[in-house]
């Protein structure tokens, strides 16, 4: 048996949790089940108006559960199956850099023929992305962390830390010394006056 569900918050998060609880009661008259929702667990994603449902608002008897919304992998065993967030496919913001660097990003392959749920891990080669801190007067710095003749250039994120910053002066002297190094570069401040 497959199963999905909407999207659903704000107001609709009841309706939500009234559907959930009908799944276990269709899933005993299948030997394997899929439940598959966009929906955030408060377990994995801890901020409030962020998450719709809680892992008690889950049903039980999923063989496996195929969740989206996060942006990392997750898999872990839950009620009588497996539940898993494959993640994003890419790198969408600078904060994931380090979940990608630790679990990859790619999409989970799932076989359901044998007794036990098998998931295989599909990774993708996605663009690299790297995030750098350096002071303003050491920019220069910024050319060790990035791996010449690479098959795709790497998108950079740049911290410039320093006092008085010359914003202007700082975006052009990375613009030549990164010119065909890399895909794109994001800079950010950290002035140490403040």
């Amino acid at each position: 048996m497959i199963a999905g569900i909407s999207n659903l918050r704000g107001r609709a998060v009841e309706l939500l949790k009234e559907e959930l609880r009908k799944f276990d009661a269709l899933a005993k008259k299948y030997k394997k089940s899929i439940l598959m929702a966009h929906q955030a667990i408060k377990k994995y994603l801890p901020f409030e108006e962020a998450y719709e449902i809680d892992e008690d608002d889950l049903p039980r008897k999923a063989s496996y559960y195929a969740f989206g919304h996060l942006h990392s992998r997750i898999k872990v065993r839950f009620g009588e199956g497996y539940l898993a967030y494959a993640g994003s496919t890419e790198i969408v913001r600078r904060d994931e850099i380090g979940s990608c660097k630790e679990k990859g990003k790619g999409f989970y392959l799932v076989d359901l023929e044998g007794d036990e749920v098998e998931i295989h891990e599909v990774d993708l080669d996605i663009r690299p992305q790297i995030k750098v801190e350096v002071e303003e007067k050491e920019l220069e710095k910024v050319l060790s962390y990035i791996t010449p003749n690479q098959p795709k250039l790497p998108i950079l994120h740049v911290t410039v830390k320093g006092k008085n910053i010359n914003r202007q002066n700082v975006i052009e002297r990375l613009d030549l010394l990164l010119k065909e190094k890399v895909l794109i570069f994001k800079t950010y401040f950290k002035d140490l006056d403040k």
